[in-house]
């Protein structure tokens, strides 16, 4: 239970008060391929973006990605010291902005991107780069 409340007494990074949220199960032939997946979601953004009301519209797969985080140029790992997990997420350019989430420094992902990019959370900024600022570095 102190647990429960323990996490219940910082700030979750959006307004879930104003959210909604569900699941949208893509399966059989029709959605076998990515790129029927794909359209799918695109043309389910773009019907609930004009729905009155909605501000904002962003999708994520329920399945986070635990992986390494390295920096490139940071240098590898010395003897003994570990490397914290960390977890990605793959979103839509929609997404932060539909979350309710604030850009500190930097800019959200957009529709036009010609690489990828990617966005970290402060904590994760402030344990991989401390006070250096992070935009513009690479991660693999």
């Amino acid at each position: 239970m102190s647990s429960a409340v323990r996490l219940n007494a910082h700030a979750p990074g959006f307004h879930p008060e104003s959210i909604l949220v569900m699941k949208v199960p893509l399966s059989g032939a029709t959605y076998a391929e990515r790129t029927s997946r794909h359209a799918y979601v695109t043309e389910l953004l773009e019907r609930i973006k004009r729905l009155p009301d909605v501000q904002a519209v962003g999708v994520t797969p329920n399945y986070p990605i635990r992986s390494g985080f390295f920096v490139r140029g940071k240098g590898l790992l010395r003897p003994g010291q570990l490397r914290i997990p960390t977890t990605v997420n793959a979103t839509s350019s929609g997404y932060a902005r539909a979350m309710g989430m604030q850009v500190i420094a930097g800019r959200w992902i957009t529709d036009s991107e010609t690489a990828p990019v990617v966005v970290l959370n402060e904590s994760l900024a402030h344990r991989e780069f401390g006070t250096l600022d992070p935009i513009g570095k690479q991660v693999v």
